[in-house]
């Protein structure tokens, strides 16, 4: 490890003093805000928390290894020279190899350590965070998780234990310089994995995401995933550096009044994805205090075509029109419930476009699917043409449908990763030459804590936080920053 990561380390540090004083409230109220704010500001930093070993966990019904590299070589070694019953194979890169390495009607593995991120061949790209194969490849890893999971819930998974390594090349991700971003997504997904069992009260099943620095010995970095497998006190996401353990915590921060004075919001485009709906129409409203902004709000919904006159209907009047927009959709055979939503969307984008207009805000509505690469270029240099070169970009597109882990569907888990994610980086990429001053990407605490249902949310989440630590190494010239919203 290099002396400038070393004094990173030193930067994200706060002691367990510090986190007891500004990790928690006084009084329900932050220690360090006295203001009527809404809501608390918090930053996540590494608290020395070295792992309490006591009686080792049973690791009975074997451990399956995966990995190609000398770390995961070194663990199986490791775990068959202690007697437990241990496989080592390569990840899978199809859905036919997951279910040729797992297959039904045979008892599966009661542990799993994926240790693919340590591969050689997952490969680092300093132009791009990631290529189309590993994308891909996450899709894989999540199916390959959801079928072990399913099938070891067919017996019970109390005792079972999911290790997951990460090698985000700053520690836990938590600093600029992240050259493996994707590796962002299996932090995310572990914490849903670990927020279902703990709301489901399984006994001792055992779920952790261990931050190792791919640069230490070998031998170093396997105890280190040994321990985690071997051993629990209650973490879910810990990071290793140096042989000593840290747990990522949240503690209660204000942003200084000088910087935030000193933040200038340029005139000219900003790019909005999310609708133009929820929070992200919220937000667009507050530009009504800088002159001179222009917004283009980019959302998956067509562009409304809706008379004013719906947007001052009583509530009467609006029931009226919703059992019309029923009966035309019973008559084209289609689910009046599709047809009812895609039309309380378009009342909301075009009452959102009325109240920018009359906030004295210039906004225009684009249709646009900010995961297709072809679209969303299209659309920006629509924009460009109108508006000039883009200035700021607000990513708040996503989609979330909340279900168990073990019934979440593949075509939902691509959908949350494409709005999130795919999107993130796509509008990172194509306004790369545009002269950007700000990036802000809406996230979520559940990328942050894990939330029940919701794993494929809290992947695409924790991702989107990782690719945005990459990004500001990349543009040190763009103020980028992700905020973990909490629901609203």
């Amino acid at each position: 490890m290099t002396a400038t990561s070393a004094d990173i380390i030193e930067n994200l540090v706060v002691s367990v003093r510090e986190y007891g004083s500004l990790g928690t409230s006084l009084d329900g109220r932050s220690p360090v805000d006295s203001s009527d704010r809404i809501c608390t500001r918090f930053i996540v930093r590494l608290v020395p928390w070295p792992l309490t070993t006591g009686p080792s966990r049973k690791l009975d019904g074997g451990v399956l290894v995966l990995g190609d590299n000398d770390v995961a070589a070194t663990v199986n070694r490791q775990l068959m020279a202690s007697g437990i019953k241990s496989r080592l194979a390569s990840c899978p890169e199809t859905a036919a190899q997951v279910a040729e390495m797992l297959p039904d009607g045979i008892a599966p593995p009661r542990h799993l350590m994926l240790l693919y991120t340590l591969d050689p061949r997952w490969g680092r790209d300093e132009a791009s965070p990631w290529n189309a194969r590993q994308r891909r490849q996450v899709g894989i890893f999540y199916e390959l998780i959801q079928r072990w999971y399913r099938q070891n819930e067919l017996s019970g998974l109390a005792g079972c234990t999911l290790v997951a390594a990460t090698a985000l090349g700053t520690a836990g991700g938590l600093a600029d310089g992240v050259d493996q971003p994707l590796d962002g997504a299996f932090t995310g997904l572990t914490k849903g994995i670990a927020s279902e069992q703990q709301a489901e009260k399984t006994v001792d099943f055992h779920a952790v995401v261990v931050d190792v620095d791919r640069h230490e010995n070998v031998d170093r970095i396997a105890d280190s995933l040994l321990s985690e497998l071997r051993f629990s006190d209650g973490n879910v996401e810990v990071v290793h550096r140096m042989g000593n353990r840290y747990s990522p915590r949240p503690i209660n921060s204000l942003v200084d009044s000088g910087v935030e004075k000193n933040v200038a919001i340029r005139p000219g485009a900003w790019v909005i994805t999310g609708g133009a709906r929820g929070v992200t129409a919220e937000v667009a409203l507050g530009f009504r205090h800088y002159p001179g902004v222009k917004l283009h709000l980019l959302g998956s919904s067509p562009v409304p075509d809706l008379p004013v006159s719906w947007l001052s209907l009583t509530p009467e009047q609006l029931r009226g029109q919703r059992e019309q927009v029923v009966r035309e959709a019973l008559s084209r055979k289609e689910l009046p419930a599709d047809a009812w939503s895609r039309t309380e969307k378009a009342i909301e984008i075009t009452r959102t476009l009325d109240r920018l207009a009359k906030a004295g805000i210039q906004a225009q509505y684009h249709c646009c699917d900010v995961g297709d690469e072809d679209a969303l270029a299209a659309t920006l240099d629509v924009i460009r043409r109108r508006d000039g070169g883009i200035v700021g970009v607000i990513h708040g597109a996503g989609f979330e449908k909340a279900s168990r882990f073990a019934n979440k569907k593949s075509e939902l888990v691509e959908r949350t990763l494409r709005a999130k994610v795919d999107g993130g980086k796509l509008l990172m990429q194509l306004t790369m030459d545009d002269p950007l001053g700000h990036f802000i990407a809406f996230g979520s605490i559940s990328g942050r804590f894990g939330a029940v249902g919701q794993t494929d949310y809290c992947m695409a989440n924790e991702c989107l936080a990782k690719l945005t630590r990459w990004y500001r190494s990349i543009r040190p010239d763009v103020a980028a920053t992700v905020i973990a919203w909490h629901s609203w």
